[in-house]
């Protein structure tokens, strides 16, 4: 694949297009939202790459280059993957890394049983997922902090919030 990839920082102007792509595909990795783009962008000194259907999001830490699986519908995630492929090769001169990897990408791409790539699941990232319903009821000794909490917002802020429910 002879294409350029002109990476830029971010832009707020370009959050809503950006939103769009990222709901081009399920993706059902915590960190892959248009919010954790801008969050992150000057910590990981994150570049995009952008197309009408299709981005690719570049970013660095202390062990070097990393991506996330390239946003763009199901069928074109061969095309984009070996664009994003190509790019670390050629470009960067590193090997090609993707932290913020989605199950069905992986299956979609063939790589859970390809040699040539490693895939590792980090589970010490999953500490901080939680049940909806637990969250909903806020029930048991678990969620008693969380409890106290709002009771404090609420009486704090009293006639000054509205509730949703």
């Amino acid at each position: 694949m002879d294409k350029k990839l002109e990476f830029h920082k971010p832009s707020f102007e370009e959050a809503a297009k950006l939103s769009t792509i990222y709901a081009l595909r399920d993706n059902k990795t915590c960190d892959s939202t248009v919010l954790d783009t801008y969050i992150w962008k000057d910590l990981y000194n994150t570049r995009i790459y952008m197309e009408d259907e299709a981005a690719i999001i570049l970013m660095k830490d202390e062990k070097g280059y990393f991506a996330a699986m390239t946003y763009c519908r199901e069928e074109e995630l061969p095309k984009y993957f070996e664009l994003l492929k190509s790019y670390f090769k050629n470009e960067l001169n590193s090997p090609l890394r993707i932290d913020l990897a989605d199950e069905d990408a992986l299956k979609a791409l063939g790589l859970c049983d390809n040699p040539e790539f490693a895939i590792e699941e980090e589970f010490d990232l999953k500490d901080y997922l939680y049940d909806a319903e637990e969250l909903r009821s806020l029930a048991g000794k678990k969620y008693q902090k969380k409890r106290n909490l709002i009771n404090k917002f609420m009486k704090e802020y009293e006639g000054r919030w509205l509730s949703l429910v």
